[in-house]
């Protein structure tokens, strides 16, 4: 599995954080929206059961949430 984390500049010069779990061989790529008052690091879980199938996970924490500004 490779991680892969980063930021994007989002309205009003905010930095936004994004973070990736990609598997070797990749078959399908899921886009996880964190819920209220959450994170993108809340799900291990997720990764744990979906990454080694091949499924691919792309997170970004919301504004003011996690590891993004605001």
């Amino acid at each position: 599995m490779e991680k892969e984390n980063g930021t994007i500049t989002g309205l009003g010069g905010l930095e936004l954080f994004w973070q990736a779990w990609l598997p070797e061989s990749l078959r399908a790529v899921v886009l996880l929206i964190h819920g209220f008052g959450e994170h993108s690091g809340r799900y291990g879980n997720v990764v744990e059961s979906l990454v080694p199938e091949g499924i691919g996970i792309y997170a970004l924490d919301h504004q003011g949430h996690g590891r993004s500004q605001g």
